[in-house]
């Protein structure tokens, strides 16, 4: 085994652990992700066939041998297991045994806010005073019911911002019953899933589990036994009340009559009323409000929390501030890990949002083109860049640069030193470096400076790749500018640590101890990374420039000392991590 570890090392100039690391981290990933959609269509024939093959693997190894057929089902079992760890399976939220007591635990720490019933009247004089000779304050006063199309049936008269509707022509829920009612003396929305016990803990937890700073409704209440939620009454509207106030016929009531008989098909039927609606929410949303909820819908993604309900009856535009609220969780699935799974039900969630409201958020597939696009521009790569899930740019193998070199050596050295500080990175070429050191070093922010105005493109696409894969905003700012600026003031100097990775000695002998000597009085520390790889042949001295030598004479010339220099066994690019003398209390 060691024989055959030596070789794999020596054919790929690695450490097999790495490779076994690169395997998982993009051919795996790279292929299952592109295999779902056919894997989903074919589910029923695939484990049909599989279920054939290995029964008919099985019962041959069984023919000649019954230890082969333990150790055969034995591997199967290992295999099947391990896959469904992998895509993110075994990653769920499990729902089954939460308890009362940790729901309620969960609805304590909620920043809530929630409607006294005499405010939600107050434009409404005479349903108020109905609602007050009926309400005791110590029953639940039922105000409202829903319909199927989402109006509201009330014995008490008009209901502020509800799409109101006779008895004669209220249309029965099919699935659970939802009213407005009126307890404790709060306006609430209440929520009965009769006997289905998942769809009740699943919104529960789905809810409980966001932020407090993502817009949602607050639980108030439940009923364990009977799976009732008890949840706040948002002031506004919902997309699908909105549309139909604007004449769009989206409703049932409005579209059965229309269809009947109808030549077209039910997919046909469904696109007409999704074009009325989205034709109508265009023209009534604001940029500034499709922005504001696509944020939203990140933060609800960065919880963990996919398959999302993102249909016209479902969003509520906020009165007083036209903000847009997801009010249904009972489908959602909530992911402890972002394993393939999530991302595939996350996609599907923006492929769905994008159809209903026009919009053009990112999905595996423009983002591929995207990636496919500026790969086009060059015929070689600097440096690689693994986007995660499948997703990445150049040749991941080499550990000289880009994920190479960051899972083979910086990772290791890095994060202990970058956590909580803020970062000036000069020379950033793609930034994906850079952003590393936020991902997975915990730095607190990262300016980035390049020159070139290709690379500045690529570092922008970088970073709004990472933005959406990882459904977060990385605090990184990419700023045109030549490294010799620094000495202008043109980037500020409110840094912890000025960082050079296999940049700065593409500057002139003179230029590199200058600016290293005016960054020793505004920066407290300094990272260098040397390559002493770099060709003899290489033009403007550049291979005594770039080696280690050269650069730790030059920090110490500067103003710094040295703190550690790290070196990785076979490897070119040692870090060197200095201190400035200036800076003796920090």
């Amino acid at each position: 085994m060691k024989s055959i570890l030596r070789i794999i090392k020596y054919i790929f100039k690695r450490e097999p652990s790495f490779l076994t690391e690169t395997i998982f981290q993009f051919y795996l990933p790279y292929w299952i992700n592109r295999k779902i959609p056919f894997l989903l269509r074919y589910k029923k024939i695939i484990l049909f066939a599989s279920i054939i093959l290995n029964t008919i693997v099985f019962l041959t190894f069984l023919y000649y041998s019954t230890i082969f057929a333990l150790i055969f089902l034995i591997i199967l079992a290992l295999v099947l297991y391990l896959f469904i760890d992998f895509i993110g399976l075994m990653a769920l939220q499990k729902k089954d045994n939460i308890s009362e007591k940790e729901l309620i635990e969960l609805i304590n720490q909620q920043s809530a806010t929630f409607i006294n019933y005499e405010h939600y009247f107050s434009r409404f004089n005479e349903t108020l005073f109905k609602v007050k000779n009926a309400y005791s304050g110590n029953n639940e006063l039922l105000i409202g019911h829903f319909d199927t199309d989402g109006r509201v049936y009330s014995e008490f008269g008009n209901l502020p911002f509800q799409l109101m509707v006779s008895k004669s022509e209220f249309v029965n829920r099919t699935r659970y019953p939802m009213s407005i009612v009126i307890k404790e003396g709060l306006v609430l929305v209440k929520k009965e899933f009769r006997t289905n016990k998942k769809a009740f803990v699943n919104e529960l937890l789905s809810v409980l589990t966001l932020p407090n700073g993502i817009k949602k409704p607050h639980i108030h209440s439940f009923d364990f036994k009977n799976f009732i939620i008890y949840k706040s009454l948002i002031f506004g509207n919902t997309l699908r009340n909105i549309i139909v106030e604007n004449g769009g016929k989206i409703l049932n009531v409005d579209t059965d009559k229309e269809f009947n008989n109808s030549p077209l098909s039910e997919v046909q039927k469904i696109n007409l009323i999704l074009s009325r609606g989205t034709k109508i929410i265009k023209k009534l949303i604001n940029e500034n409000q499709f922005l504001k909820f696509e944020n939203e819908i990140k933060k609800i993604h960065h919880a963990g929390i996919t398959n999302l309900s993102l249909t016209f009856g479902n969003i509520i535009c906020e009165e007083k501030t036209g903000d847009l609220v997801m009010i249904d969780f009972e489908s959602t699935i909530i992911h402890k890990k972002r394993t393939i799974l999530f991302h595939y039900l996350k996609n599907n969630d923006l492929k769905k949002y994008n159809n209903f409201f026009d919009r053009n958020l990112l999905t595996d597939t423009n983002a591929q083109e995207l990636i496919n696009k500026d790969s086009s521009k060059f015929s070689s790569f600097y440096a690689s860049i693994n986007f995660g899930n499948g997703f990445f740019i150049g040749p991941f193998w080499d550990k000289e640069s880009g994920i190479g070199r960051w899972n083979f050596f910086n990772k290791n050295i890095l994060p202990k030193i970058v956590y909580g500080k803020r970062i000036l990175d000069m020379g950033t070429n793609n930034s994906y470096l850079s952003l590393l050191l936020l991902k997975e070093g915990m730095a607190k922010e990262i300016v980035c400076v390049e020159r070139d105005p290709i690379f500045i493109e690529r570092a922008n696409l970088v970073r709004k790749i990472f933005d959406w894969q990882d459904d977060y905003n990385y605090p990184i700012s990419i700023i045109e500018g030549d490294m010799v600026d620094f000495s202008y003031g043109k980037f500020g100097y409110d840094f912890d640590i000025l960082t050079f990775f296999c940049s700065i000695y593409y500057l002139d002998e003179e230029n590199i101890i200058n600016l290293l000597t005016y960054a020793s009085k505004k920066i407290p520390e300094l990272i260098i990374q040397a390559n002493d790889g770099t060709r003899k042949q290489a033009t403007e001295n550049k291979s005594y420039k770039s080696s280690t030598n050269f650069l730790i004479d030059a920090i110490k010339k500067s103003g710094y000392e040295i703190i550690k220099t790290h070196y990785g066994k076979g490897f070119s690019r040692p870090i060197i991590h200095a201190k400035s003398k200036s800076f003796n209390n920090y």
